[in-house]
């Protein structure tokens, strides 16, 4: 064997052991990235997720119980208003609250989560008291503080507060993570059913009031319960907080990447339809001809089975896989919003509400850690989530509406149901191609580090220690 083979196939070999290396390297690093195990969880972590829980509850649970507004507005206070023109207040605020996400992700990382959750809360109250002082069929008083100011407020916090909770928790995050994304369910159950009787009671301005009090109350609770960082010592908390401040964050560099990219397209065309129970539940109901009483429960139903869906399924996506979950939500998804043309019974729509309600919430907790789980370290958990989530407000600000178009004044059920279902047929195919991807990427992955070694090893007249001759 010629001397120049030799050395070239040690050089070879060489060089496989130093990528070898790296690897290991970059895994250590990236160990080094995650919490540390005995501070899975711990104190400060189940206080911020308590913390983050109650932001929630205000946040998206709110808008979650928007079906109570709508009602409301469709049939009294805004009644010289279009279903198509009220649903853009609902569909305003969950947009902004999803694209002020591609903003608030990226500062999160950066270390201004403080300031981003005690300016958002004093914000929020202001426009929450503002709504108060809205008048009868004055669409404009109502949009500004409802839809913009509260979307704008929301959206400050909406995905930092799912990222804090992802610093606390490592083996544990997905069930933690799902904790938190419970207070909207929670906040979809409580606020149906309390703004339906004060609306009744005592009056639009007067139940805004208390509403808002309310909120405050709980967003003031929350700032305090929250810890930014988990409890390490103080050099490592020291490296942490300088490390997210000076490590630059190329958001658009996520789009090179296939899977994530297919992920977003699957989060984006299937938000054109999964809000759509959520939001017209209670006046399909009413429309449907069953009892006003149980009409104001059935987004209750909806939020109370989500609840249990934000939980479960996470608890088990730490074990199983997330993607394990996911697939299967879509699909009962898509299956139970077409059980909804052939609904006319009380026990039908209830049914419907909740079966819909407890995958609707197990998708809607899964997505912020299937948008983690793509992060390379710690320092882009927030981009990636928010940048994710952002990228769902224009098919957010546009799906509500467009289902409140075609159901025209008429109350025509079918058109957007048919819509909404097939909006989230498309969705689940994008992610099931990324989830194709992202197999393929994991075999690719293995191959090198597995085969190539004992390949070079295996050649016949190679021996390493033999004298160069």
């Amino acid at each position: 064997m010629s001397r120049v083979s030799i050395i070239s196939r040690k050089t070879t070999l060489s060089t496989v052991q130093e990528s070898k290396g790296k690897l290991v390297d970059d895994q250590v690093l990236d160990e080094q990235n995650e919490p540390d195990v005995d501070t899975d969880g711990g104190l400060e972590g189940w206080l911020t997720v308590l913390g983050a829980f109650l932001v929630q509850v205000v946040n998206m649970g709110h808008a979650t119980g928007f079906a109570a507004y709508e009602e409301f507005y469709k049939t009294d206070y805004l009644d010289q208003v279009s279903s198509s023109g009220i649903s853009w207040i609902g569909s305003t605020q969950v947009s902004l609250l999803s694209a002020m996400s591609l903003v608030s992700g990226p500062l999160f990382d950066k270390g201004y989560f403080r300031y981003m959750m005690s300016g958002s809360s004093v914000f929020y109250a202001l426009c929450n008291f503002m709504l108060s002082l809205a008048h009868r069929n004055k669409f404009y008083q109502v949009y500004l503080p409802q839809g913009l100011g509260l979307g704008l407020a929301m959206g400050f916090v909406y995905s930092p507060t799912m990222a804090v909770v992802s610093r606390h928790f490592h083996r544990r995050r997905s069930f933690a993570i799902g904790l938190v994304a419970s207070g909207s369910s929670m906040g979809g159950v409580l606020y149906p059913i309390m703004l339906n009787h004060l609306f009744k009671s005592v009056g639009f301005r007067k139940a805004v009031l208390i509403n808002a009090s309310m909120n405050t109350t709980l967003l003031a609770i929350a700032n305090f319960l929250i810890h930014e960082y988990p409890k390490l010592s103080a050099s490592k908390t020291l490296e942490l907080k300088s490390r997210s401040a000076r490590r630059p964050i190329f958001v658009w560099s996520f789009f090179r990447e296939l899977p994530y990219m297919l992920m977003v397209i699957g989060l984006c065309i299937s938000a054109f339809g999964f809000f759509f129970p959520t939001v017209y539940i209670q006046l399909f109901a009413v429309t449907k001809g069953l009892p006003a009483g149980f009409a104001f429960y059935v987004p209750s139903i909806l939020n109370g089975a989500a609840f249990f869906g934000r939980i479960v399924p996470n608890y088990f996506a730490d074990r199983l896989g997330i993607f394990t979950m996911v697939l299967p939500c879509l699909a009962a998804m898509c299956g139970t919003i077409f059980a909804l043309i052939p609904a006319h019974t009380a026990g039908g729509v209830a049914a419907v509400a909740a079966v819909y309600g407890f995958f609707w919430g197990a998708y809607a907790a899964l997505t912020p850690a299937a948008l983690a789980s793509l992060a390379k370290n710690n320092e882009e958990v927030g981009a990636r989530v928010g940048v994710g989530i952002s990228f769902t407000a224009i098919s957010l600000l546009g799906g509500i509406p467009i289902s409140g178009a075609l159901l025209t004044n008429q109350n025509h059920w079918t058109p957007p149901v048919l819509f909404s279902g097939l909006t989230i047929i498309i969705g689940t195919a994008c992610w099931i191609a990324c989830r194709v991807l992202l197999l393929r990427e994991k075999s690719r992955a293995k191959a090198p580090d597995s085969e190539m070694p004992e390949m070079i090893m295996s050649e016949p007249g190679l021996d390493i220690d033999a004298p160069v001759s």
